[in-house]
């Protein structure tokens, strides 16, 4: 199992996934599957993240909070890159 970013580009990013499927069961192979999609997830998340990022690599703080604000369902969540 492994994922990786084959592309990443302004407007887009490429990712791979590969899962091995020689042996197991159905439920094996499905949370061997759903294990690679999580780590393709985090890798495509953190492409993302970076045009966020400032320059400096130092985060833009308002008021004590840092810049990007996202809501999500009825939680804010603050993410500082």
């Amino acid at each position: 199992m492994s994922a990786s970013i084959v592309s990443s580009e302004t407007k887009t990013i490429v990712l791979q996934v590969e899962v091995s499927v020689e042996s197991g069961s159905m439920l094996e192979l499905e949370d061997e599957l759903q294990r690679a999609l999580n780590e393709a997830g985090r890798l495509g998340t953190q492409e993302i993240l970076k045009l966020f990022e400032p320059a400096n690599k130092k985060p833009i703080v308002v008021n004590q909070f840092g810049l990007l604000k996202r809501f999500f369902g009825c939680s804010l969540r603050i993410i500082e890159t």
